[in-house]
């Protein structure tokens, strides 16, 4: 079960955070190939002043960790970044430089769920 979380400036939009993630799970899943309900999404803010980076580059940058199984192909997941990049910058209205996509895949037995 894959999750995105999606790291931006504290002063984006509710309304456009809203959007972001609706439209960043729709298009992980459409892109692995999963149910439409599969797949979770959060949006964490920082301040800009608690933000860092080149001074050519925008503070108000996003930084995307996708998380989930091993085992796809390399092709697959290169369109994943490229497209929840795109995703990402037409709601924040960022260029790609300032836009950091990565995978991390932990294996099936480091998930776990909740507890009854």
């Amino acid at each position: 079960m894959p999750f995105v979380k999606i790291h931006v400036a504290d002063d984006v939009p509710i309304e456009i955070q809203a959007d972001l993630v609706r439209d960043v799970r729709s298009r992980l899943a459409e892109v692995l190939g999963l149910r439409p309900e599969v797949g979770h999404a959060v949006v964490y803010g920082a301040p800009v002043h608690a933000r860092s980076t080149h001074e050519r580059r925008d503070k108000r940058f996003a930084f995307v960790e996708i998380l989930m199984y091993p085992g796809r192909s390399p092709d697959l997941k290169q369109t994943l970044l490229q497209e929840l990049g795109k995703v990402v910058g037409r709601h924040l209205g960022l260029s790609g430089s300032d836009i950091l996509v990565v995978i991390q895949e932990p294996d099936r037995p480091n998930w776990g769920g909740g507890i009854d």
